[in-house]
């Protein structure tokens, strides 16, 4: 006789993980298990990863759902430029990494895992920019004014 788990989370979407092996997304129902301990495992990008050991009984269903902890925030970066045909010409860094050309002529949005951060903005004929920032889970925005050489 086999039992069953139903695997839940809060957000839903989470990869679900049985012994190691990925068996889907939830929400997700598990069948033709035997009775024995199993650990499951979700992941959901953005969020802490959740461990349960459950014990399944011959038969028997299980279910267990995870209340997964976001570990990213988001970020919006706004330039300011002396002329808004500059605008398209904005290159960043994040903590030393080149984000290349900015996708908007205004702003760049980021999803960042929790804390601190730099931000280097540049753009021709302006200054560089620099500012330090931290991400938490609430939106954070940050402006960045370039004056001209």
């Amino acid at each position: 006789m086999t039992g069953s788990i139903r695997a839940l989370s809060e957000p839903a979407g989470a990869r679900v993980f049985l012994d190691g092996k990925e068996r889907g997304a939830t929400p997700l129902l598990i069948e033709g298990l035997k009775a024995g301990d199993y650990e499951l495992r979700f992941e959901l990008e953005g969020h802490d990863a959740q461990v349960a050991r459950l014990a399944l009984g011959a038969g028997e269903p299980a279910s267990f759902s995870a209340a997964l902890k976001a570990n990213q925030g988001e970020l919006v970066i706004r330039y300011q430029l002396a002329s808004a045909a500059d605008a398209g010409l904005v290159r960043a860094w994040l903590d030393g990494k080149d984000l290349g050309l900015s996708k908007y002529a205004t702003h760049t949005v980021l999803r960042l895992p929790f804390g601190s951060h730099t931000i280097r903005v540049e753009a021709p004929g302006y200054a560089p920019a620099e500012r330090t920032v931290l991400t938490s889970l609430r939106e954070e925005a940050v402006v960045i004014k370039l004056a001209r050489r």
